[in-house]
């Protein structure tokens, strides 16, 4: 018998119909077994065990990966400063084609990101993308020249145009 509150835990401990049902119904007597105060209390009791098994779990993991070393271990990175370049020109192409339509961008930019001159440029006259972006690398290399950059780096984001140029 029970020697204090008795809740309805207590009197379905105590009828045997409700034992069987409790118990044969995937609780496997969870509820029967302990004394619970209230009807949720095994539900929190259930969250608990899940809670230590997960964190019992993470500490083997754990305990598992500072013990062996690993199978493919990073190399070591050298990181270095790179000084940023003075007086130098920082010019970005790029072109669009829509329908028959081609628009050909170019932005300047110092040492310092100040943008000294943007411009666009359409030409009315079909053209594939690999044309089109080598048409916009000639504008700025004109923007260039006409303003008398000494040093310049060119920027675009057509790598088939970079390495026909790289490998020359």
């Amino acid at each position: 018998m029970w020697d204090g509150d008795e809740t309805i835990i207590h009197d379905f401990q105590d009828c045997l119909k409700a034992h069987a049902v409790l118990s044969s119904d995937g609780l496997h007597g969870c509820l029967l077994d302990s004394s619970f105060e209230s009807c949720i209390d095994w539900k929190e009791e259930d969250a608990r065990l899940i809670w230590e098994r997960a964190r019992t779990l993470v500490d083997d993991f754990r305990n598992f990966n500072s013990s062996h070393v690993t199978m493919n271990p990073r190399p070591p990175m050298s990181h270095i400063w790179v000084k940023r370049l003075i007086d130098v020109i920082k010019i970005n192409v790029d072109a669009t084609i829509h329908d028959t339509v081609v628009g050909i961008e170019i932005i300047a930019r110092d040492s310092d990101g100040f943008v000294l001159d943007g411009h666009v440029v359409y030409l009315d006259y079909k053209m594939d993308v690999q044309g089109a972006e080598a048409e916009a690398l000639r504008e700025g290399i004109v923007w260039a020249r006409d303003n008398n950059a000494a040093r310049a780096i060119f920027k675009t984001k057509n790598t088939g145009l970079v390495n026909r140029l790289k490998f020359r």
